[in-house]
């Protein structure tokens, strides 16, 4: 619903900023306001799928005790 209501200009200047949204106000078929605040996460998602993501710390691997160790006095 949100997508159906959602509308962008490119505004007329130098840097052709492009503004979108659902227009305030808007409502649904069912009466209700129709937000764009899923069309603004995806947005942020998209754009944080453009970032690398690195892991900056070594691997670290803990030593365990064998459990089936304790378990072989019981034979």
């Amino acid at each position: 619903m949100q997508y159906d209501r959602c509308q962008s200009e490119i505004l007329p200047e130098p840097a052709k900023t492009l503004r979108w949204g659902v227009p305030d106000g808007t409502r649904g078929p069912d009466g209700e306001l129709v937000h764009d605040d899923h069309i603004t996460a995806d947005s942020l998602v998209a754009k944080l799928d453009e970032l690398e993501w690195q892991i900056h710390s070594p691997t670290l691997i803990v030593r365990a005790k064998d459990p089936l160790e304790e378990m072989s006095r019981f034979r």
